[in-house]
């Protein structure tokens, strides 16, 4: 029994993983999380398998389908997403012409599958809903029939739907060797090797537009994650990015995690995404002794009534607040903006670009929205008779406009663009950021992110 974990090639830079597909901006890569969680379950049954990213090791196509084709797997698991939905598409096709395997797909634009869909299909065997699913094993070695949780799987000639999620409370050790070599970086990072760790899976916030929130919140036991870090440390690895969508957002067990990693692993460096309502007063102190030193903070909107219309749950006053313990604590701190949501204007979004100005966060990332399968945005775009393209990603396809007073695509890509370079080419903001490198590694970070605003 072999398995083939594949990350396939494209013409762009895509970043997959975790139901989420984008081009990269800057050239940063992280390795898909999917695949770290999937490669513990594979070990620990003892499943022989093979990993390969060929977007971060640059492979051809050529290449990936010959290492694809002598590798033999008896199943492939490959991650997708609506960014590269056609070329990768089209090289499973070439996979499925020349090697006799089943193909199990993972990603944000297959979510939306039902059993008809998956039936039809000529590429996949199987929809992996929950990549955290314990049920992952069972789906390799036998295909009987059995609903298991989290995966539609097709058997004979019927398609097993999914049985109910299950709590993810503990994962098996990891082999993360496989997933810190070269081609992965971090923008916030301060070592040249990280480690990607998934603490939960899931949000319990319910944002309108994330598919996320739509997915069962469940986090796993400090202790087990406390074994994982143990081991990543022993491999000489101090810098951990966590890849939970909501770190954090059980307080008790977080509380826990932290208190333990100041007394059990002191010194490691932290990144994580939270929330602004989360992430701060005792949790954010708690954390920054733990070593956490970037916080990534989905902000979204400078209009209030937007973040009401989209259920963030927030109010922007608490974004400031968070934002001035972060810089008190010393803790540096990046924002994500969204821009081109339904009905949205021009003003509108001025005002969001005006709010990320004066907000003296560290980083900002504006993105356009895009409607992802399950969410309230994709119903809505799906109700009003839009166009939803296979291959929209924040910086690429979108939704484009949604009402007269907003701008089309070809405008939202504009404004995105000049979002962008009002924030990173301030005075003083560029000043900062100079007085801010401390090595060789943040000066080419740097440098890397301005040829990437200047393109």
């Amino acid at each position: 029994m072999s398995v083939f974990l594949l990350n396939p090639p494209g013409k762009r830079l895509y970043q997959r993983g975790d139901y989420c597909t984008a081009v990269s901006k800057a050239g940063y890569l992280i390795p898909p999380i999917d695949f770290v969680v999937i490669a513990a379950r594979l070990r620990a049954a003892g499943i022989r398998f093979r990993f390969l990213d060929a977007i971060a090791q640059r492979q051809s196509a050529a290449s990936t389908l010959d290492a694809v084709a002598s590798a033999a797997p008896e199943a492939v698991f490959v991650v997708t997403g609506r960014a590269s939905q056609e070329e990768d598409t089209a090289f499973l096709e070439r996979i499925r012409n020349r090697v006799r395997t089943r193909i199990f797909g993972i990603g944000g634009n297959l979510l939306d599958w039902d059993e008809q869909r998956l039936l039809a299909s000529v590429i996949y065997d199987g929809i992996v809903l929950n990549y955290t699913s314990k049920d992952i094993v069972r789906l390799v070695r036998s295909h009987d029939g059995t609903r298991l949780a989290g995966i539609m799987y097709r058997s004979v000639d019927k398609v097993v739907p999914p049985a109910p999620d299950r709590p993810f409370r503990r994962l098996p050790i990891p082999p993360h060797a496989l997933f810190t070599g070269r081609g992965y970086s971090l923008p916030f990072s301060r070592e040249p090797r990280f480690a990607c760790v998934l603490a939960s899976f899931g949000c319990p916030s319910g944002c309108g537009f994330c598919t996320f929130g739509t997915m069962p919140f469940t986090m796993r036991d400090p202790s087990n994650v406390i074994e994982e870090l143990h081991a990543i440390r022993a491999q000489g690895i101090n810098e951990i990015h966590f890849c939970d969508p909501s770190f954090g957002a059980d307080k008790r067990r977080s509380k826990e995690l932290a208190d333990r990693l100041c007394a059990e692993l002191p010194g490691l460096r932290l990144i994580c995404w939270a929330r602004v309502d989360v992430m701060r007063g005792d949790l954010l102190q708690r954390w920054r002794k733990a070593g956490l030193h970037t916080v990534v903070y989905g902000v979204e909107s400078g209009s209030q009534a937007t973040l009401d219309r989209w259920h963030k749950g927030f109010a922007l006053d608490d974004v400031r607040t968070t934002l001035a313990e972060c810089r008190s604590a010393g803790i540096v701190t990046a924002c994500t903006f969204m821009i081109g949501l339904p009905g949205e204007s021009p003003a509108g979004i001025e005002e969001t670009v005006q709010f990320a100005l004066a907000s003296d966060c560290d980083y900002a990332s504006f993105n356009i929205a895009v409607p992802r399968p399950r969410t309230q945005l994709f119903r809505e775009a799906v109700a009003a008779g839009h166009e939803v393209h296979c291959d929209m990603d924040q910086s690429g396809r979108f939704l484009g406009s949604t009402s007269p007073t907003q701008p089309d695509s070809a405008g939202l890509m504009r404004l995105r663009r000049q979002a962008e370079r009002r924030f990173y080419f301030r005075p003083a903001y560029l000043l900062r950021r100079a007085l801010a490198i401390r090595n060789a590694g943040q000066l080419v970070r740097l440098f890397r992110g301005g040829i990437a605003l200047l393109q």
